[in-house]
């Protein structure tokens, strides 16, 4: 567990102190009310839509009368005393459950409706009054209590039913097994990957993270926060950047979840167009509805390139064929004709450019041709292209899109130097990086790419981190002096790691570390002054991505082992996931790699690239082939042929 609060103070005449902890699956307590000993844990369970509050109570003198009362109010924000704006209630006590049942209707874009239920394990007395709801329960002494809170709507028709059969459910389970399926839930998912690094701090940030983005996943997507204050829960282009957590750390079928909500919504996008290309809602409802107040990010068009490429990961990701063609070429095929019906224009002197829109820097508009966006098509163009060969499908459209995706890439925003956020930009952008990551326009080992990573590493440093613009007005998205931005600093340590300079993206992933909120959880942007979004998914998947490439890159061919670490390192453990099917365990100790696994439930072979300097010249290979291919730049290079697993143990001579 991680301290997060130490307290002592005087209530009603005694002495209160309390210590509270957290680990990564409950919140624990322990608070003294004068003789009274009070433990609470609270947790949400993993797989029920609950939030449990236990309390162990302990007089250390005699056997007073101890009172606990579980008090809610629905009301609206900042106002405790009126319930939320368009909303009415049916509140009553259920005696067969026994539970305070608090049925409601809203008006939205459609009439929504559900329950919110109070219950608890102990005998308890009911109250209502208003919008306000309590039950109390008395304890002798010492003992027990838990208390829950159901929430269920009218997602489903049959939520009355559902929520009844769950009180009932949790009753007939118990505190200790609701508990026990919890820890039982995240015990399964930690199971799926690990990191395991000489810093430590690096590796309770990516904890957190992932822990971040768990509880933020819903059955749809991965919003940027289930919140209000996060553009009220919906669903952005951000959502390439958990979704890349995910399935780099091996939750393919989380991971999953986002590609199949682009494909489950495309005939939302396609109605926007009249069928002609999928026009993507900027802030999606869970319909696929655009639920975005106006304003020059109407004009953005780039997250439609962002969901065809977390499409088209997925299936590098799993070589699912099914899934390729069923749900993923769909939404690609008219992601690449949106923008070539719409957006794309070619001119007499054989070039390409996109029209007037705004970048992913939205404090310039309009801009034509901007790199970001132009970049999203070339790479939606490319993998439309190579998608409809292997499924043979697309054959006109195939060469218009290899084209398309040639001319753009001919014609981007280049200075003479470096690329740059649009021609004739003076400063330097986040939109610029975007030539390699997200969209893997060009190939990291290019040096006008080089050029444009280290410009912006070095015009867009903040006092710590990085910011989006090398632009100071106010305009430019300046929050304030000191200002550092995680997720633009991790998608940095991505390009870097790319770019195998491990050194640099260590020292950018180390600022990061010394920007995050408590637990090591990540923000939008902070100063020295103000936080903007905590707990915000963006910037946690982009951590999570970076860190994993720093360890393993991998096409459907090759894999590539320490590709971006500081040298120094001599003990690093992980697993992780890898495009082609396959998950990589690896093993370093004294500088030495001890132990290679791979597993892939097809028959796989690959090309791996090892640091020259931490391979021994022996080794013994289990379930499989593992032949030495010779040196290649500063790696030794393998082939490795196998089905179902192969483990390397490597041993230097005697």
């Amino acid at each position: 567990g991680i301290p997060l609060i130490a307290l002592a103070a005087t209530v009603d005449g005694a002495l209160f102190s309390t210590k509270s902890s957290t680990s990564l699956f409950r919140s624990l307590s322990r608070s003294v009310y004068g003789d009274v000993e009070d433990s609470t844990t609270s947790f949400v369970p993993l797989d029920r839509n609950l939030i449990v509050v236990r309390k162990e109570l302990s007089a250390m003198g005699g056997a007073p009368i101890l009172q606990l009362t579980l008090r809610y109010a629905l009301h609206e924000t900042k106002r405790e005393d009126r319930l939320p704006r368009g909303m009415t209630i049916d509140p009553r006590w259920n005696p067969q459950l026994g539970a305070i049942e608090v049925f409601y209707r809203v008006g939205g874009a459609r009439e929504y409706e559900g329950v919110v239920a109070l219950f608890s394990d102990a005998d308890v007395s009911p109250e209502i009054a208003g919008n306000r709801f309590e039950l109390r329960a008395s304890l002798r002494g010492r003992g027990e209590v838990t208390f829950y809170l159901l929430l269920m709507d009218n997602e489903r028709p049959d939520y009355r039913e559902r929520a009844s059969e769950m009180i009932k459910a949790v009753r007939r389970d118990g505190y200790r097994k609701v508990l026990e399926r919890h820890l039982a839930g995240w015990k399964a998912f930690w199971s799926r990957s690990y990191v395991d690094l000489p810093d430590r701090d690096l590796v309770d940030v990516w904890k957190t993270c992932l822990y971040h983005i768990r509880c933020s996943t819903t059955k749809w997507s991965v919003p940027v926060g289930i919140l209000d204050t996060h553009w009220w829960g919906k669903y952005f282009h951000d959502e390439v950047f958990p979704y890349l957590a995910l399935v780099s750390s091996n939750h393919v079928e989380l991971a999953e979840r986002v590609p199949r909500f682009r494909f489950q919504t495309l005939g939302r996008a396609l109605r926007v167009t009249g069928g002609k290309g999928a026009r993507y809602s900027w802030e999606s409802t869970e319909d696929g509805d655009e639920g975005c107040p106006p304003g020059p990010w109407m004009h953005e068009i780039h997250h439609i390139a962002t969901t065809a490429l977390e499409c088209w990961t997925h299936y590098l990701y799993t070589q699912d064929l099914k899934f390729l063609r069923q749900i993923a070429y769909p939404v690609i095929r008219e992601c690449a004709e949106y923008f070539r019906l719409w957006h794309v224009y070619e001119t007499a002197d054989g070039r390409a450019i996109i029209g007037a829109c705004t970048d992913l820097d939205e404090s310039l508009f309009p801009v034509r041709n901007p790199i970001y966006t132009c970049c999203g098509a070339v790479c939606t163009f490319s993998i439309a292209a190579k998608a409809s060969r292997m499924l043979g499908v697309d054959e006109t459209l195939r060469p218009v899109w290899e084209r398309l995706a040639k001319r753009l890439l001919d014609n981007l925003p280049f200075d003479g130097e470096k690329y740059v956020p649009f021609r004739g930009a003076t400063h330097q952008s986040l939109c610029a990086l975007g030539v390699i990551f997200p969209f893997p326009a060009l190939s990291p080992k290019d040096e006008r790419v080089r050029v444009t990573v280290f410009d912006y590493l070095k015009r867009c440093r903040s006092a710590t981190g990085w910011r989006p613009t090398s632009r100071g007005e106010e305009d430019a998205f300046f929050i304030g002096e000191g200002e550092t931005w995680i997720w633009n600093s991790a998608w940095l340590a991505t390009c870097l790691a790319r770019m195998g300079e491990g050194r640099l993206a260590y020292d950018v992933l180390r600022e990061i570390v010394s920007v995050t909120d408590t637990f090591g959880s990540v923000n939008e942007a902070r100063t020295a002054e103000k936080t903007m979004h905590h707990w915000f998914t963006t910037g946690a998947g982009a951590y999570v991505y970076a860190l994993n490439q720093t360890l393993v890159q991998s096409t459907p061919d090759e894999i590539r082992i320490l590709p971006a670490v500081p040298p120094e390192w001599g003990d690093v453990r992980f697993r992780l996931r890898c495009q082609g099917n396959a998950v990589i365990e690896t093993r370093v100790a004294n500088g030495m790699i001890q132990e290679l696994r791979m597993e892939s439930p097809v028959e796989t072979h690959r090309r791996i690239l090892i640091p020259q300097r931490i391979v021994g010249d022996r080794y013994e290979a289990i379930g499989g082939e593992f032949e030495p291919l010779g040196k290649e730049d500063t790696s030794a290079a393998f082939r490795g042929h196998f089905r179902g697993s192969l483990t390397v143990r490597f041993k230097a001579s005697p």
